[in-house]
């Protein structure tokens, strides 16, 4: 946080790096501890105008924006117009703001604003369960979005377990609309699941989800349970 100089005796508090613990009788804090309240205002629960918008020429007491990461002065910074002026706040590393001309919450990585959804991992799992043998060509599950969700190549993190083996292979198709896009497959022998899939796959909401049976059936494979790992898209 870009503060004034020091004065005798204070020192910079964790977080926001507000000062306090003035001398007793210090001369010139009223500067400092101005700019505590101007920092404390901004920045808790920040919610900036834009983050692509260049400042405006005729800025509102009030207004606030993060400075263009391209910015050649201050880029990444918090802009504030407060008394007649643009004043600009360091970002910390970890910040949150919701930025309101797009409606999203973006976090500062310490070296760009970016938004939550390609800064951090968002899970969306599918599951379900099968008790007894399925038969042929029986559907699992089939399971509609409502939101978009992405799942990763070679299904990562997914899992699926049997309650008894199969006597062979067994392999159960993954569906996107009633096209295949993966496999769950079931060794001889084997009641945990291996998963195959091409490429990332992403549904949309409306898109559905079928995990079906094969043609021919497993004797022995049963009492099914199976977590596809994906990602929800925001």
């Amino acid at each position: 946080m870009i503060m004034e100089a020091h004065l005798a005796g204070e020192r910079n508090l964790p977080g926001l790096g507000l000062e306090a613990f003035f001398n007793i009788g210090s001369n010139g804090w009223k500067d400092a501890y101005d700019l505590n309240w101007l920092t404390a205002s901004v920045m808790c629960q920040l919610a900036p105008i834009s983050r692509t918008d260049a400042l405006p020429g005729t800025p509102s007491q009030g207004d606030i924006y993060i400075v263009k990461d391209d910015d050649p002065t201050h880029a990444n910074d918090v802009a504030v117009y407060d008394d007649a002026q643009w004043k600009y706040l360091s970002a910390l590393k970890g910040m949150i703001a919701i930025v309101k001309d797009e409606n999203v919450a973006v976090w500062y990585n310490g070296t760009i604003w970016t938004s939550i959804a390609s800064g951090i991992d968002t899970p969306y799992d599918v599951g379900g369960s099968y008790n007894g043998v399925p038969a042929a060509d029986v559907v699992l599950l089939r399971y509609p979005f409502v939101r978009e969700v992405s799942f990763p190549a070679d299904m990562l993190l997914s899992r699926a377990v049997a309650g008894t083996g199969a006597t062979a292979s067994t392999v159960f198709s993954l569906k996107k609309n009633g096209t295949q896009f993966g496999t769950m497959t079931f060794a001889a022998a084997g009641t945990v699941a291996t998963f195959a899939s091409a490429s990332t796959t992403t549904f949309v909401a409306g898109d559905i989800l079928t995990v079906v049976a094969p043609t021919v059936p497993d004797a022995t494979l049963s009492d099914l349970g199976f977590a596809l790992a994906g990602r929800r898209v925001i």
